[in-house]
């Protein structure tokens, strides 16, 4: 994870490379493919997305907002992003269902919520 992420890009509104603004909260749903019950069940880490787990965590080490969350099944658990941002985030684990929010899924979910140290 060495790769920084970019500080510019292009704005539709301006028809240039604008600074991209820093978010207050990331909240984001990344792939789970390899640890959904309905799919493939070898894991994130094995699993051909695991790219994606590795770039979201280090944008989270290049950015450091505030706050992020991020939803999933409860199969990705919390390891990989205690290992790889801990040390910045205090980070709570929630289990919840859709519907619990009134959604007719009943699905669990979980959702991992890191607020700066």
């Amino acid at each position: 994870m060495d790769a920084p992420c970019v500080e510019r890009a292009w704005c539709l509104i301006n028809r240039q490379h604008c600074k991209v603004r820093r978010a207050h909260t990331m909240v984001a749903g990344l792939p789970c493919i390899h640890d959904s019950p309905l799919g493939k069940r070898d894991g994130h880490v094995a699993g051909i997305s695991n790219h994606v787990y590795f770039s979201w965590f280090r944008q989270r080490l290049d950015l450091k907002e505030p706050t992020w969350i991020l939803e999933n099944v409860p199969q990705v658990g919390d390891d990989e992003a205690r290992r790889h941002l801990g040390h910045l985030y205090m980070i709570d684990r929630i289990f919840l269902s859709p519907s619990m929010l009134g959604w007719r899924t009943r699905r669990q979910r979980q959702v991992l919520v890191g607020l700066a140290n």
